[in-house]
């Protein structure tokens, strides 16, 4: 058992600064030494502005995994470990000698790399008994210390001036430490015990910035300083705790001195202890705190679990309990929007030992509300002030499982090399004083989610001379599952053809529709047999029965048609039928016709859907199936057929949708024929020139200005009621206007319910309305902003943005650049009137004054018309009345004279007469007649009689706006 013996503690925490050296002739205690008492009230000194990044070095893990991972450096170049030299001891040991070198790495980070401490022993004589002077680490009670050897127990003369242990930050993140150039702050807490008698302790200042003390309990305690920049503690039988803040330029020494703080006095005391990583020095100021560190980890597999998992470590430095901030928050930084939200995620505090503390804080994680296009997401943990007492100067992990991801951010981190997703996350802190918050610097971590595939085969039974793509996948593999989250497990099937009886094997690869490059291949079993084919092969369907009876007469199916006999069946071709096959379809096991190079069906009254398998006859030149009642879409597999040189769909009714993508990539396809169907959409753009193109009576449409060049060929009455140019085509219309009435208004374009309804339709060469089939896109363009306010099919759930006066600029099946696919829905009133009219004209004349008159009008009145309208023509008119007194007439007439010089008779009769026409102005509305009136132009009177009497007469002038051209 070890004996209680003086030490002197140093407990070190590593922080970033610019070093400053204190001058011996000028330096005094208040210039590095901060005296507080047992408050935390400062007696004397002053904290240190933190201008620079702060990091508190401190033991990670637990007390064995720390204690066997410092490393001891001997001075040959080998490496050794502190070690028990009995397994019953509590405490780790190992003898020092002049120039070894213990590194104590993964203390903490700086600018994202991992530092830690490199300290050198320095005492050339130590003493015989070697436990006097060792490295020393208890279990119990995490205590890190070094024995130093008595005075009298030294070889070799006086201890004076030789310098014991040397400190020294540096990077450890590499297998050959590095020293620390960036300018930085470094935190030592410090513990000198002296039990027995008084000792003095050496430190040196040259390179300190602060010393902390706490001086309540130590009356026996004195602080010197000496001309060579040492700070000399002295004391009896006291454990004095403080903190040394330095910088990085040169190790920090500490050592045992000979002379004592008193002239002549000298230091023969008991052996000291220097002890670091102890959690008892508070200081006396707000504290700062570490960058926090991140580490990511594999999602677990026993059970498989697709989550990101997180750990994150922060620091606490300890204070006195007014203190610490008002709160410490911990960011987590999605940085590639990985995560889509914090749904079924989970969070656990441990502190140092390991201990779940989650209940015991007031402590929950959110979401942290970013710009929209930041392309990033945070995630917030804030500990109280509260916490940070209850915390008291531990370190907390804080174990972070996700589960809710962006899966189409989360494929673009797919290593296909490891086959794992990459889910980056950065994380910092924010201390929070009041309203003031500061902000540390960021780690980053990746973790990693292993996703898998599953499924198992089902042992299947299979005809000879069958093809393996008539197979249905769904009955080759069960339990089919992947662990990527709302993932579509992909089927496809080895290519094979089953010649030989007996055992055989399939190979089926299962891929994930989010991730295609995450594949399971699944090898099932199969039994080749040879059976007749029964009719329920071909789902009993009269039509195909009959047909392949009649052409391998006298061979029969249900007796002795056999799978090679289908082979010999080259070309089905069926004449219109008046009855046909009412209530028949075709069934998808005609791709068992392997050798059809023709399937002709036309008018045979046969409906269902289009199978798939169609696709699977590959030798097809030909594929006429018109006249029937099929409904849904048409098969995408149909672009498996690349030796089709006719397809002819047409007049089917039911047919919807758009068509199959990878249409265009038919070699030899030159008929194509699909009109009289539901279709919808762009046609896509064909490299070859057809012979016979036909779409007519359907809502097809292509992107372009006039009829493609691979459409040269067809007639215009292939082309009526299409989107696409010809003398019939169809437009897309709707409401030719809507007024907000507030900015930020929101509407539903496609809710007819709604205020802000689009009232989307067809109209068609005679301008009557026409329903838009299923299955259109819609692109709505705000033409004043350019934003694309929605782009997809017609949801009457869809809610849009618009503010007062915004246009609309709605676009069919993403064909821009077909005016019969675009329409526009203004945001004003197009209209047309009479804005304003003088009140009242003035007509000065003298008898038998027979020349033009004007006819004036105040200053403050004009004559305006108001015509917004697009490409509008407008015509002004106006009636006048007789001129009358009481008892009198006035003989005379009216005329107006124009710009150009025209003058228009305008008759006393019960008509209006056009006085002047022109063109709207859609952007100013506004168009001002009696602007341009002066004593040449406007309205005139003129007397056409000599027995006109002097008198007051009065009359009125209609006025009246009309659409149309110039007269």
């Amino acid at each position: 058992m070890r004996k209680k013996e003086n030490y002197f503690l140093v407990f070190l925490i590593l922080s970033i600064l610019f070093m400053f050296n204190l001058k011996a002739e000028a330096a005094t205690d208040s210039d590095y030494l901060l005296k507080f008492d047992k408050n935390g009230t400062i007696i004397s000194g002053k904290p240190l502005p933190i201008d620079r990044p702060y990091v508190i070095l401190e033991q990670r893990g637990s007390n064995e995994q720390f204690a066997k991972s410092i490393e001891i450096h001997k001075p040959g170049g080998s490496i050794d470990f502190i070690r028990k030299d009995r397994p019953t001891d509590t405490y780790y040991r190992y003898p020092l000698s002049y120039g070894d070198r213990i590194i104590l790495r993964g203390l903490g980070t700086l600018e994202n790399r991992e530092v830690g401490l490199e300290i050198t022993s320095e005492a050339r004589e130590v003493p015989s008994d070697r436990n006097l002077y060792a490295l020393f680490f208890e279990e119990s009670t995490q205590n890190f210390y070094w024995k130093l050897p008595k005075i009298d127990s030294m070889t070799g003369g006086p201890l004076n001036n030789k310098n014991i242990l040397k400190f020294r930050p540096v990077y450890t993140d590499k297998a050959t430490i590095e020293g620390i150039t960036t300018p930085a702050y470094f935190d030592f807490p410090i513990n000198y015990t002296n039990r027995h008698v008084s000792a003095v302790g050496s430190i040196n200042t040259k390179d300190i910035t602060r010393l902390t003390f706490d001086t309540s309990n130590y009356e026996n305690t004195n602080f010197s300083y000496r001309a060579t920049d040492e700070l000399l503690v002295a004391s009896s039988g006291i454990s004095l705790n403080g903190h040394v803040i330095v910088g990085n330029e040169q190790a920090i020494s500490i050592r045992q001195v000979e002379s004592g703080y008193q002239p002549g006095e000298t230091t023969v005391g008991q052996s000291s202890a220097l002890s670091i990583f102890q959690r008892t020095s508070k200081i006396p100021f707000t504290p700062e705190y570490n960058t926090p560190l991140i580490y990511g980890f594999d999602s677990p597999n026993s059970p498989p679990e697709f989550s990101a998992n997180f750990e994150v470590i922060q620091s606490l430095p300890l204070t006195f309990d007014t203190y610490y901030p008002d709160q410490l928050d911990i960011f987590l930084d999605d940085t590639e929007n990985s995560i889509k939200d914090l749904k079924e995620s989970s969070f656990s505090i441990l502190d140092q030992e390991g201990k779940d503390v989650t209940k015991q804080l007031d402590v929950t994680l959110t979401s942290v509300n970013e710009s929209p296009n930041s392309g990033t997401k945070k995630f917030k943990l804030s500990l109280t002030k509260n916490d940070l007492i209850f915390l008291k100067g531990n370190y907390i992990t804080i174990k972070l499982k996700l589960k809710s991801f962006n899966l189409e951010n989360l494929k673009n981190h797919y290593n296909a090399t490891t086959k794992k997703y990459e889910i980056p996350m950065s994380t910092y802190n924010e201390r929070v004083v009041g309203t003031v918050r500061k902000k540390s610097g960021s780690n980053s971590a990746i973790a990693m989610i292993t996703p898998f595939l599953t499924g198992e085969p089902v042992p299947t039974e299979v005809e000879q001379d069958t093809d393996s793509t008539s197979l249905d996948p769904i009955n080759l593999v069960k339990n089919v599952y992947s662990s990527t989250p709302d993932d579509v497990v992909l089927f496809n099937v080895e290519k094979k053809v089953f010649r030989t009886l007996g055992s055989d094997t399939l190979k089926v690869t299962l891929s994930s529709k989010n991730n295609p490059s995450m594949t399971f291949v699944v090898t099932v079993p199969i039994t080749v047999v040879n059976n007749p084919i029964m009719p329920e092969y071909f789902d009993n369907e009269e039509w195909l029965i009959n047909e392949i009876n009649n052409q391998l007469k006298p061979k029969q199916i249900g007796k002795d048609v056999y799978m090679k006999d289908l082979q010999k069946i080259t070309a089905i071709s069926l004449a219109p039928a008046w009855l046909g096959y009412t209530g028949q379809h075709i069934p998808p096991r005609i791709d068992a016709l392997q050798n059809l190079t023709e399937l002709s069906l036309r008018s045979t009254k046969l409906e269902g859907q289009l199978p798939p398998e169609l696709g699977n006859l590959t030798k097809l030149t030909k594929l006429q199936i018109n006249g029937n009642i099929f409904t849904g879409s048409i098969p995408n597999t149909i672009t498996n057929l690349k030796e089709l040189t006719l397809l002819d769909l047409e007049k089917n009714v039911g047919l919807t949708g758009t068509l199959p993508v990878g249409l265009n990539n038919l070699p030899k396809l030159v008929q194509l024929q699909i009109g009289g169907n539901m279709l919808v959409g762009s046609l896509p753009e064909f490299k070859q020139t057809f012979t016979n193109f036909d779409i007519r009576d359907s809502q097809l449409t292509v992107n372009t200005d006039g009829i493609p060049t691979f459409m040269a060929n067809s007639t215009d009455a292939q082309r009526r009621n299409s989107f696409v140019t010809s003398t019939a085509s169809l437009k897309l219309s709707g409401i030719s206007n809507f007024v907000a009435t507030s900015n930020g208004m929101k509407i539903k374009p496609f809710d007819s319910k709604n205020s802000g309804y689009f009232d989307l339709h067809i109209k068609n060469s005679t301008n009557a309305r026409v329903d838009l089939y299923a299955g259109h896109t819609f692109k709505i363009v705000n033409q004043n902003t350019g934003l694309v306010l929605y782009d997809g099919p017609a949801n009457p759930a869809v809610e849009i943005t618009t503010n007062i006066g915004d246009n609309f600029k709605v676009i069919l099946d993403d064909a821009v650049n077909n005016p019969n696919n675009v329409f526009t829905i203004e945001g004003m009133v197009r209209e047309y009137k009479l804005e304003k009219f003088p009140k009242a004209f003035t007509l000065n004349m003298k008898l038998d004054d027979f020349t033009d008159q004007v006819l004036s009008i105040s200053g403050a009145d004009d004559l305006s018309i108001f015509d917004n309208r697009i490409d509008g023509k407008w015509q002004l008119k106006v009636k006048p009345s007789e001129l009358k007194s009481r008892t009198k007439t006035l003989l005379g007439n009216y005329s107006y004279k124009t710009k150009t010089g025209s003058t228009i008779d305008i008759p006393i009769i019960d008509s209006f007469k056009t006085i002047a026409s022109g063109n709207s102005d859609p952007i100013a509305g506004t168009i001002n007649i009696s602007n341009d009136w002066d004593a040449q132009n406007g309205l005139f009177y003129k007397q056409t009689n000599r027995h006109n009497y002097k008198d007051v007469y009065a009359g009125t002038l209609e006025w009246q706006i009309v659409d149309g051209p110039s007269e």
